[in-house]
C-alpha cells in the first residue's frame, strides 16, 4: 500500500515533470550554480532540474517529511531541508536560481513565500515557478470537480476551480507587482496529460491526493459509482479500453531579481 508520499508521486509527480520540460524547452536557466526548489514534494520538478541544469548544489525545501524522505531516496544529489517558505533558512542572495511548481497557491501568504525566494537568489538571479490553471475545461482535475457537482447536486467541498485568484494570469500578475522581480514573463503552458485507459485514470482519483481524492473518499459507494459513469461519459471517445487523451494547462513565472 503506497503512503501518501508515493501516491502523490504517481498521481501529479509526472505531470508537474512534464511542465518543467516544456518549460525548460522555452527559458535559459542558469547551469551548473545553486538552485534551491521551493516545495519542492517528494522531488519531481528537482529530478528535472538535476537532469537538464546540473547544478552544483541543489536544496529542496518541503514542510512534510515524508516528502522529502522520498524525494532524498529519489535524488541523492538533492539536499532536502524541512522549512516554511515564508521564513527560508538562508543567506540573502545565497542562489543563482530558484524553483517552485505547483505550490504557491498552497501556503498560506504567497506574497511572503515570493519575498523570501526573492531574498536568497541573487542579483541577476532566476526564479521558475508554476501553477495549475483549474478552470482549464481539459484539465482531468476540472472534469473531476464538474463531476462531484452534478452527483452531489452543489459544489463539492473544497472544489479547485476558482479558489484561488493566484491560480490565474492576473492572480500571478498581482503577486509579482512591487516583488523587486525584474524581466518577468507570465505565460500559459499546454501539456498532454494521457492515460493509458480510463480504469487508470479513475485510479488516480482514488489514491485520496489533494483536495480531489479527499473530496471522493467522502462519497458513499453508490455516488462513487455515479460519478465514474459520469466521468466515462465525458472523456474525450477512444477505442474500447483504449488511452485517454487529455491536455493540461499551468501558469508559469520567470523572472529576475533586480
Amino acid at each position: 500500500m503506497w503512503d501518501r508520499a508515493e501516491a502523490y508521486d504517481q498521481y501529479m509527480g509526472r505531470w508537474s515533470a512534464a511542465v518543467a520540460h516544456a518549460l525548460l524547452d522555452e527559458v535559459s536557466l542558469p547551469r551548473g550554480g545553486r538552485c534551491l526548489d521551493v516545495g519542492c514534494g517528494v522531488g519531481s520538478l528537482s529530478r528535472v532540474v538535476t537532469d537538464r541544469l546540473a547544478p552544483r548544489d541543489l536544496v529542496g525545501i518541503d514542510s512534510s517529511d515524508a516528502f522529502l524522505g522520498l524525494a532524498g531516496r529519489n535524488l541523492p544529489h538533492l539536499r532536502p531541508v524541512q522549512a516554511d517558505a515564508g521564513r527560508l533558512p538562508f543567506a540573502t542572495s545565497a542562489f543563482d536560481t530558484a524553483v517552485s511548481g505547483l505550490m504557491l497557491n498552497f501556503v498560506p501568504a504567497p506574497s511572503r513565500a515570493l519575498a523570501e525566494i526573492t531574498r536568497v537568489l541573487r542579483p541577476g538571479g532566476v526564479l521558475l515557478a508554476y501553477v495549475w490553471d483549474y478552470d482549464y475545461p481539459d484539465f482531468f482535475l476540472a472534469r473531476l470537480w464538474e463531476g462531484l457537482a452534478v452527483v452531489r447536486g452543489e459544489a463539492a467541498s473544497g472544489d479547485e476551480r476558482g479558489r484561488w485568484r493566484l491560480c490565474t494570469m492576473e492572480g500571478l500578475t498581482e503577486l509579482v507587482d512591487g516583488s523587486g522581480l525584474v524581466d518577468v514573463r507570465i505565460a500559459p503552458v499546454v501539456i498532454e496529460t494521457p492515460f493509458p485507459n480510463s480504469d487508470a485514470l479513475w485510479e488516480g482519483f482514488l489514491l485520496g491526493v489533494g483536495p480531489s481524492g479527499l473530496a471522493v473518499q467522502t462519497l458513499d459507494p453508490p455516488t462513487r459509482e455515479r460519478l465514474r459513469g459520469w466521468l466515462d461519459d465525458q472523456w474525450p471517445p477512444a477505442e474500447e479500453h483504449g488511452p485517454v487523451r487529455l491536455t493540461a494547462r499551468a501558469l508559469s513565472l520567470v523572472a529576475k531579481r533586480a
